[in-house]
């Protein structure tokens, strides 16, 4: 059978070393929590816990379904398909998240709108936590850049062994990144997947959140040993 491309996304997409602990921490005291862009639930399901009640937000269908299959009984779970750029929910939380790389997906022009927006969803004193890889300006030199495809990990599922390709095309001066996926059933290819990303200098983040009205703003770099990740958590 071959996989769906849900179940592809989900076995490739498990996040970075050390997340659930960092979000699971973050989050404690939390009664009302957001997670926008959560794919199959694997944060909100690492966050469910007795007397929580937790929104996963998502405009892919079947990834939404993925996540109501492994629907935990220890919080109140609601599952969410929309557009997190046109998020209007009559409800504020204590917590809006936003990880594993979620915001590049957002396009330049959106991203002040959208933090604007979660501004608005949080109560006072909530916490907007996001993780997303890490991009220092020196690194690049302001030109397009093709990588070829090249292999980078091979998936067991019940499917059978899956090899995993990756190529990607680079605008430095737009700060935008495409990369697709190409997955191998032997020579058989059996599903493609591109995902593009607007990405932030790391500089970048602290000022446009000010402006957006949050008071105060920290930034770090990575979960533990781990420094790919810059990490913000910003109070309302």
């Amino acid at each position: 059978m071959t996989p769906t491309p849900a179940e592809l996304y989900r076995a490739l997409h498990r996040g970075s070393p050390g997340d659930l602990s960092f979000y699971r921490q973050a989050c404690e005291g939390a009664e009302h929590i957001l997670e926008l862009g959560c794919g199959y639930g694997r944060l909100v399901q690492a966050l469910a816990q007795p007397g929580r009640q937790i929104i996963g937000l998502d405009q892919d269908e079947d990834l939404l379904k993925l996540a109501a299959r492994t629907e935990s009984n220890q919080a109140e779970l609601r599952w969410v398909c929309g557009d997190m750029c046109a998020l209007d929910l009559e409800e504020r939380f204590d917590r809006i998240l936003l990880a594993f790389n979620t915001f590049y997906c957002v396009p330049q022009e959106q991203k002040r709108p959208l933090l604007e927006s979660i501004y608005r969803h949080l109560r006072p004193g909530g916490h907007f936590i996001m993780d997303a890889y890490s991009v220092s300006q020196s690194e690049f030199s302001g030109i397009e850049q093709f990588c070829p495809p090249e292999p980078i990990v091979t998936l067991s599922l019940e499917a059978g062994v899956i090899d995993v390709f990756e190529d990607s095309q680079e605008d430095y001066d737009r700060k935008t990144i495409q990369v697709t996926y190409g997955f191998y059933a032997g020579q058989l290819k059996v599903g493609s997947q591109s995902i593009q990303h607007a990405y932030w200098y790391d500089h970048e983040f602290q000022p446009a959140l000010k402006d957006c009205g949050f008071e105060s703003v920290a930034q770090t770099l990575g979960f533990g040993a781990e420094l790919t990740q810059v990490v913000i958590t910003a109070r309302r």
